[in-house]
């Protein structure tokens, strides 16, 4: 079997080793090969780009400490700006994946948690409560007119039949905060996905609007839980990927 290898140079010893100019263009077709992505597939878009948070102009970030330096504000979470944690991007007026997520309620002596404390779905879809303590909890989805107790190691389904986000309680137990513990999906409108540590988010296979949709500038919306959404019109051409970089700000 024949294998292609790099062009030889001779060395001052006589011997043979691979070239400057074969290394190079080695070195160079990786690199490209890792940074390109293959075309989308045929009939459809693709979407990347990333999202960037962007704090108040004017406003003095408290370097490294764990919170604001402001009593009236002790409970409040610092927002870490070099990276945009738990946030979704996707695009409304496409076929949504439904889908189902899913959230399990735990419990310390001290405190109660869902885990994981952010999701995310496809509208159509569906968010599967577990309840992951060894007592029966009171669980309340307002948004979805659920309200229910749930024996340990059961599970409650809930519709996810509204784009925006279903917040879910756990009732019956006095958290040392005060405040009830809390889950939020956020219902994406269409094709979505969770952007990486970095900010970077990818959307392969997107169709197209359908017939009879008025332009063909597809809406792009970012949900954040800490920042005002945001929407951005892209146009999506069948058989390319567009690029879009995005900013939260605080207004």
């Amino acid at each position: 079997m024949r294998t292609n290898r790099l062009p030889l140079a001779a060395s001052r010893d006589g011997s043979r080793r691979p070239g400057w100019r074969g290394a190079c263009l080695a070195a160079s077709l990786v690199v490209s090969c890792a940074a390109s992505r293959p075309p989308p597939a045929l009939g459809t878009s693709a979407l990347t780009g990333t999202l960037r948070l962007v704090p108040h102009e004017g406003v003095t970030l408290p370097g490294r400490a764990d919170s604001y330096g402001d009593r009236a504000l002790r409970d409040a979470e610092l927002v870490d700006y070099s990276s945009p944690g738990f946030a979704v991007v996707s695009v409304a007026g496409l076929e949504s994946p439904r889908g189902t997520v899913r959230v399990t309620l735990r419990s310390t002596r001290f405190a109660s948690r869902f885990e994981p404390r952010y999701a995310a779905v496809g509208v159509g879809g569906e968010v599967a409560i577990r309840n992951g303590d060894d007592q029966p909890r009171a669980l309340s989805c307002p948004g979805a007119g659920v309200l229910t107790s749930v024996a340990p190691g059961a599970e409650v389904t809930v519709a996810a039949a509204r784009s925006g986000e279903l917040r879910c309680f756990a009732l019956d137990r006095a958290e040392p905060h005060g405040e009830a513990a809390e889950a939020t999906v956020y219902v994406a409108p269409g094709p979505y996905t969770v952007v990486d540590s970095d900010g970077g988010f990818v959307l392969d296979g997107l169709g197209t609007p359908p017939a009879g949709a008025s332009a063909p500038a597809t809406v792009v919306v970012v949900w954040h839980p800490r920042f005002p959404p945001l929407e951005r019109s892209v146009a999506l051409v069948p058989g390319s990927s567009e690029r879009l970089d995005l900013e939260l700000r605080v207004r």
